[in-house]
C-alpha cells in the first residue's frame, strides 16, 4: 500500500489536467502547490525546532528498548554497525513515500477541513485505493500497532522483572518470574491505555504530534541520557543513572507544571534542552555523591574493556 499510494496520487494529479501521465502529475503537483509549500520552515517549525526534534528522534532510536531488542541484538559490533546504517538508509528513504501522498492531497483534495488534517492519510486511502484495499490498510495498521506495542510492553516488563523484581526478591522460582513478567506486562499495558485517554483529554485544540513532542520533551531526556551516559562515559558511577532518571524526571515535571503560567516552557524547543541539561547535572551530582565501590568499578572497567576489544576487531 505504501508503494502504491504515490503513483495513484500522481495519477489523480494528472487527471486534474485530463492527462494520464505520472510525469505530468508531478508537474501539476509542483505548479499548483501553494506559495511557501516547499519551504523547510513555517510558523513555529523553525530550524531550532527541527534541531531539537532531531535530537529527540536520535535519542529515541538510540535507547528505545524495543528497537534495541529488534535491531541491535546482533552477533558483533560489525553487524550492529551494518544494522545502524541500514536503519538510517530506510529512515532516509521512508519519509518521501509516506509524506508525498499527504502533500499531494493538498492539491486534489483542497476542500478538506483543517479539523480532519490529522486523518488525511486515512482519507487519502479511501479516495484513491481500489475497492477492498481499505480492509488491507486497516489490517496492516492494526498489525503494525500491535507489533510495536508488544515489543514495548515486553521490553518494559523485562526491565521491571530483571532489574526490580529479581534483584529484590529472594531467589524467585521460574514460575514466580513468569507470573511477575505477565503481571508487569498487564500493568504496563494498562498504564499506556490510561495515558492514551489522558492525552486525548488534554489534547484540546492542539494536534497529537505537538502533544507527543511536549511529552517527549519532558520525559525522554531523563530516560535516554542516563542510558547513553552509561554506554559512553566511563567515569559515571552506577548509581548516577538513577540520580539522572529521578532528578531529570522531577525537573521535567516541575517545568511542565510551570508551563501553566508560562506556556512556552511546555514547548519542546524549551523543555527538551532544559530537561536534558538538568539530567546531565543530576548525573554529575550522582557520580560525585555515590561513588562506586571496588567491585562495581571493576565491573564498569571490564564492560568498557570488552567494548574496546570489539571496536578493535571492527
Amino acid at each position: 500500500v505504501v508503494f502504491a499510494l504515490p503513483p495513484l496520487c500522481l495519477g489523480r494529479l494528472a487527471a486534474l489536467d485530463g492527462s494520464f501521465s505520472l510525469a505530468h502529475g508531478l508537474s501539476v503537483f509542483i505548479d499548483r502547490a501553494p506559495e511557501g509549500f516547499f519551504s523547510f520552515t513555517a510558523g513555529k517549525y523553525t530550524w531550532v525546532y527541527m534541531l531539537v526534534f532531531f535530537c529527540c528522534v536520535g535519542s529515541t532510536l538510540s535507547t528505545n528498548w524495543s528497537l534495541v531488542q529488534r535491531y541491535y541484538s546482533t552477533r558483533s559490533d560489525r553487524d550492529a554497525k551494518k544494522m545502524a546504517y541500514l536503519v538510517a538508509a530506510l529512515l532516509f528513504l521512508g519519509p518521501p513515500l509516506f509524506f508525498f501522498p499527504a502533500m499531494a492531497a493538498r492539491i486534489f483534495l483542497p476542500d478538506l477541513p483543517e479539523s480532519e488534517m490529522n486523518g488525511v492519510y486515512a482519507i487519502l486511502c479511501r479516495e484513491v485505493l481500489p475497492a477492498g484495499m481499505m480492509g488491507l490498510v486497516v489490517a496492516a495498521m492494526f498489525s503494525a500497532t500491535m507489533s510495536s506495542l508488544a515489543g514495548n510492553f515486553n521490553a518494559a516488563a523485562a526491565v521491571a522483572v530483571n532489574e526490580l523484581y529479581i534483584r529484590f526478591a529472594k531467589s524467585p522460582s521460574p514460575r514466580a518470574k513468569m507470573v511477575a513478567a505477565r503481571t508487569a506486562t498487564v500493568l504496563v499495558g494498562g498504564l499506556v491505555v490510561a495515558l492514551t485517554f489522558v492525552m486525548q483529554y488534554a489534547q484540546g485544540a492542539d494536534d497529537l504530534f505537538n502533544l507527543s513532542n511536549k511529552v517527549f520533551g519532558v520525559l525522554l531526556p531523563p530516560i535516554a541520557l542516563p542510558m547513553l551516559g552509561g554506554l559512553l562515559v566511563r567515569r559515571l558511577s552506577r548509581r548516577a543513572g538513577m540520580s539522572g532518571l529521578l532528578g531529570g524526571a522531577a525537573f521535567g515535571l516541575v517545568l511542565f507544571a510551570a508551563g501553566a503560567r508560562w506556556p512556552f516552557l511546555r514547548e519542546m524547543t524549551w523543555s527538551f534542552p532544559l530537561t536534558a541539561a538538568a539530567t546531565v547535572v543530576f548525573l554529575a551530582l550522582g557520580t560525585l555523591a555515590f561513588r562506586d565501590g571496588p567491585d562495581e568499578r571493576a565491573a564498569v572497567e571490564a564492560f568498557f574493556s570488552r567494548l574496546e576489544k570489539e571496536n578493535d576487531k571492527t
